[in-house]
């Protein structure tokens, strides 16, 4: 499944900060909560409630309620940014208003300002790479489901699905250990 390392997400995120603010901001909160755009695009403040995110989930999902992340590194910290980022808005305001069509331009923008091929220049990579990076923590799958707001387990388990590649390259590794 395509998704960006972290070394990639963090070469995004400070393209992203560097042109705008509020286009850092977006593509934070859809990594962090692994939202598809229209979710995002949705938010508004009132959404935010101490200190969690509370997202309804289209295309059949359940409503997730997810506190905000705080992170040692700013280029990943999103509650303290995104309270004062609210802090000027009307509750009824949209967080981000900018076109579905314009967050699909920034991110193939970005991504290519920040070296990323053009095969993970698309938004949904986001959430593809939240998934993928609990996974390699050892996030058990339920977990990861109720992260993503899965109302199947099975979709959850998309992201276990493996390339021909990384399944041949695991068992040379394995292998090459054993003889």
């Amino acid at each position: 499944m395509d998704h960006l390392t972290w070394e990639q997400l963090k070469k995004l995120l400070a393209v992203a900060k560097d042109h705008s603010s509020r286009n850092w901001m977006l593509l934070l909160v859809i990594f962090w909560h692994g939202l598809r755009v229209s979710e995002a695009l949705s938010l508004t403040p009132r959404n935010l409630r101490d200190g969690h995110l509370r997202i309804q989930r289209l295309k059949g999902s359940l409503r997730t309620d997810q506190p905000l992340i705080t992170h040692k590194n700013p280029l990943l910290d999103e509650k303290a940014a995104l309270l004062a980022y609210i802090s000027g808005l009307r509750p009824d305001e949209r967080l981000f208003d900018i076109s579905r069509q314009n967050v699909d331009l920034i991110m193939k923008q970005y991504c290519a300002d920040a070296g990323i091929r053009g095969a993970l220049a698309h938004v949904h990579v986001l959430k593809h790479s939240l998934a993928m990076a609990m996974l390699g923590e050892g996030v058990p799958l339920p977990m990861l489901q109720k992260r993503l707001g899965h109302k199947s387990l099975a979709s959850t388990g998309q992201y276990l699905r493996v390339s021909d590649d990384d399944a041949s390259a695991a068992v040379t590794r394995a292998l090459s250990r054993k003889v």
